[in-house]
């Protein structure tokens, strides 16, 4: 975990607090860097752990339609030590807005361990009708996104937890290599899904990147239940791997609205606590 070790001494107080993080010693995986959320209610989340983005008409990727905004409206901690994002729309202009964070120091699966990052997660109680275009996710991007000449999905992707429109399924996918085809199946990516029981109560979404032995492997799960795992040979492109095994990747944690993946909303379609996606906790875990 050497991307982020140098960050360790700073954080911990804010681990600390963590009570609600869990602990997983038990399966020799060590908690190196979480957030439970424990700040003052109203504020945005720990600024030494997240960035909030703020991102104009224009400056959103995949055709999203809302601006996301550093706003405690869209995005704030609850009195009960949660995260709120809560996409909202302008009964006036019709304009969106939404929230995004991403995690100020990156996260490397190290040669020889196993890395584990998982949130528990909630959404809204609005009915499936009302969630047209509603696009909430948790999900890693490799760090050289922007590096000049790399750019996605070259840098790498997985998303961990990936809903649309209110439909009780999760998605876990790898985006990796070219725009078109490749070994990564673009733009669609390598994925796999599950059904989930409900949107408001919590449930646990777990990506797994084992690099103990050939052949290394990412797994996906929910509530303790792997449904997708991908490993090194179905790429079978050790640079192209890399990007998702190997190298430094941001936590990034953001409702969308509109895009490619769930399409545009219609009429019926509300913000507001109905779509609100709440996190209780966010940790990162590694063997010694």
């Amino acid at each position: 975990m050497g991307s982020y070790t140098a960050a360790l001494l700073a954080l911990l107080p804010c681990l600390a607090m963590a009570g609600q993080i869990p602990d997983y010693s038990s399966q020799g995986l060590k908690l190196y860097w979480g957030d439970a959320f424990g700040d003052g209610p109203g504020q945005f989340p720990n600024s030494t752990l997240w960035n909030v983005a703020e991102m104009g008409p224009g400056q959103v990727p995949n055709g999203e339609q809302e601006s996301y905004v550093k706003n405690t409206n869209v995005i704030a901690i609850t009195s009960g030590q949660t995260l709120q994002i809560t996409p909202q729309k302008d009964g006036t202009t019709g304009q969106w807005t939404s929230g995004r964070i991403g995690s100020v120091v990156t996260f490397t699966p190290i040669a020889g361990q196993v890395m584990r990052v998982e949130s528990q997660i909630r959404l809204g109680p609005s009915l499936v009708d009302n969630l047209q275009g509603i696009w909430p996710a948790f999900w890693m991007l490799g760090a050289s996104y922007s590096t000049p000449g790399v750019g996605w999905p070259a840098c790498g992707e997985l998303d961990i937890m990936e809903r649309k429109n209110g439909a009780l399924t999760n998605y876990g996918s790898a985006h990796c290599g070219v725009v078109d085809g490749g070994p990564c199946n673009q733009p669609t990516g390598l994925s796999g899904s599950v059904a989930l029981p409900d949107n408001t109560n919590y449930h646990t979404f777990t990506v797994t990147v084992d690099r103990k032995a050939a052949p290394e492997t990412i797994t996906w799960s929910v509530d303790g239940n792997n449904y997708y795992q991908l490993v090194q040979s179905a790429v079978n492109n050790d640079a192209i791997w890399a990007s998702i095994a190997q190298n430094p990747m941001n936590i990034i944690i953001n409702v969308a609205v509109g895009g490619g993946f769930p399409g545009n909303t219609n009429d019926q379609t509300q913000g507001g606590p109905g779509a609100v996606m709440e996190i209780n906790y966010v940790a990162v875990y590694a063997t010694a």
